[in-house]
């Protein structure tokens, strides 16, 4: 069960998953280029960015890579599960939507300014920020 354990990354690529009882590492692995962000999760897998570009989905009981993608520019969000799609925001200014099942890319925004903030779903909206200010909402978002 996903909600016993706690996943934590490194600026060095690692990533782990802990046992919220007793701290012990379930596993450990390491991913294509520093992670500066706290992972997504969904019921079965962990998704994380990192500054080489990556966003990677692992088996959250075994670590073990499902799918692995390779974006334009460091990952500047946390990858955020919304139904079937990963959202992922780039620091090149560019949202992502990838496929959740096998990582294929679906769909992107190109936005003013690097995203280094997560972005927020909100009544099937999508609400983003950039650096140089600009907030961008996109509506009706369907979660197939």
């Amino acid at each position: 069960m996903i909600s016993r354990d706690v996943f934590v990354g490194s600026t060095d690529g690692r990533c782990w998953s802990l046992s919220l009882a007793d701290g012990r590492v379930n596993w450990q692995r390491e991913l294509n280029g520093g992670i500066f962000k706290t992972c997504g999760t969904d019921s079965a897998s962990v998704y994380w960015g990192t500054a080489e570009g990556f966003i990677c989905r692992l088996d959250s009981k075994t670590g073990i890579p499902v799918w692995q993608y390779q974006a334009e520019s460091v990952i500047g969000t946390v990858p955020l599960v919304f139904g079937s799609c990963i959202l992922a925001g780039l620091q090149k200014g560019l949202l992502i939507f990838l496929n959740r099942t096998d990582g294929t890319l679906t769909w992107e925004f190109h936005v003013q300014g690097r995203i280094s903030t997560t972005p927020l779903i909100w009544h099937r909206s999508l609400i983003a920020a950039t650096e140089r200010g600009w907030i961008y909402k996109i509506e009706n978002l369907k979660e197939n």
